[in-house]
């Protein structure tokens, strides 16, 4: 996780494709031993605070890196589109499980 100019990011960069791909996105070489990529986090969180979220989002996904925001208000949860369907409400909102059993 890593805070940006307005809200944390979670990115999915493990291999070496999607290392090369995070740093693509973000304008910085990718380390020189890509499995033991020592440092970069220090790299990435000056940089990344530099920009709000969407504009990292954008960047990342268009470079192929699975990126989101992270909701650290769990009161915003039930607006998040993503989650819309995981939801219900009873005076309280609840999150729902995936499975349906009939």
């Amino acid at each position: 996780m890593f805070d940006t100019a307005d809200e944390p990011l979670a990115m999915a960069a493990s291999t070496a494709t999607g290392i090369e791909a995070l740093c693509r996105a973000v304008g910085i070489a990718a380390p020189g031993q890509l499995r033991d990529p020592a440092g970069l986090g220090a790299r990435l969180e000056p940089l990344l605070r530099t920009m709000p979220s969407r504009s990292w989002l954008a960047r990342l996904h268009t470079a192929g890196v699975p990126a989101a925001v992270v909701r650290t208000d769990l009161t915003a949860l039930p607006a998040d589109p993503r989650l819309a369907d995981h939801t219900a409400h009873h005076g309280c909102t609840v999150v729902t499980s995936p499975w349906r059993f009939s």
